[in-house]
């Protein structure tokens, strides 16, 4: 087993971030970008803590994500074969999407925030707040917070789809 340890100095600003992984873990605090931050992985989890840039992206095929204090204008997070839990911590400025095939989709973030929520997955069911919403198969359903705010399409194959406020 073998690992790497990459220190950058909090108040380093960098226009764009990449990181990759096959067969291992991505770990990180405190990722900060000017303007994108794309991640990719094979094989291994990705926890995140703290977030902020313009535009996220994660690509994962079998591992899960786990996004703390997300500050991002607009994201893609796509998953084949894991859960995604995305702590949202402000609106966001443009249409996003989160897309699992095989695995569950929970996403938390603050009672003020504004978006408009498209919610959709072919066997599993959907929960906003503890409340069961719909039940598969086949279930969509469109939730608005706030103000009129951006959209954010989340979409799960086979797997739960779970809102929650902060």
């Amino acid at each position: 087993k073998c690992a790497v340890y990459l220190y950058i100095p909090q108040d380093f600003r960098a226009s764009n971030i990449k990181i990759s992984s096959t067969s291992g873990d991505i770990l990180a605090d405190y990722l900060y970008s000017l303007d994108s931050i794309d991640i990719d992985s094979t094989s291994g989890d990705i926890k995140i803590s703290k977030c902020f840039c313009e535009f996220l992206k994660i690509h994962t095929i079998s591992g899960n994500h786990h996004l703390e204090k997300v500050s991002s204008e607009y994201f893609l997070i796509n998953s084949t074969s894991g859960d995604i839990n995305f702590e949202l911590s402000s609106s966001i400025c443009a249409k996003s999407y989160i897309q699992n095939t095989s695995g569950d989709i929970k996403i938390t973030y603050p009672k003020t925030l504004n978006i408009d929520f498209s919610l959709d997955t072919v066997s599993g069911n959907i929960q906003i707040d503890s409340q069961q919403i719909k039940n598969a198969p086949f279930t969509n359903y469109e939730y608005s917070i706030g103000d009129q705010g951006a959209s954010l399409d989340c979409k799960t194959t086979s797997g739960d789809i779970k809102l929650s406020s902060i």
